[in-house]
């Protein structure tokens, strides 16, 4: 149900499907400021952006504001942040949230990590 528009292109319609995709980036393609514009009007796909970063990138902190401002007026865009040394359970909490839409506070996160307890 896409329709083409000669100046948007294609554009999707009420009953195309939607995609869901995890993108991981490390902030270093080259074509990452063409990659920014494309997600600005992005309404096809729901984005979840894993920008990892060591710490003192240069580059880093230029595409995080950029890709944190796309998400903040796009809602199929959604960003989440990991420079240095990030904690493997707060990115499993934020991609929880964000790309799998899971509203769960870390509590509830914490305690679907714990083990069942053992019994005989």
């Amino acid at each position: 149900s896409a329709t083409y528009h000669p100046v948007y292109g294609w554009q999707a319609g009420p009953r195309t499907p939607m995609l869901r995709l995890l993108l991981l980036l490390d902030g270093e393609a080259q074509d990452m400021d063409e990659f920014e514009l494309d997600l600005l009007g992005l309404s096809w796909a729901h984005v979840t952006i894993f920008l990892i970063g060591v710490d003192g990138c240069p580059h880093h902190h230029r595409h995080a504001n950029e890709l944190q401002r796309i998400s903040d007026v796009n809602h199929h865009v959604s960003f989440v942040d990991a420079q240095g040394n990030t904690p493997e359970r707060y990115v499993t909490h934020e991609l929880l949230k964000r790309h799998l839409g899971y509203d769960i506070s870390m509590r509830e996160f914490e305690e679907m990590e714990e083990l069942p307890a053992y019994t005989e």
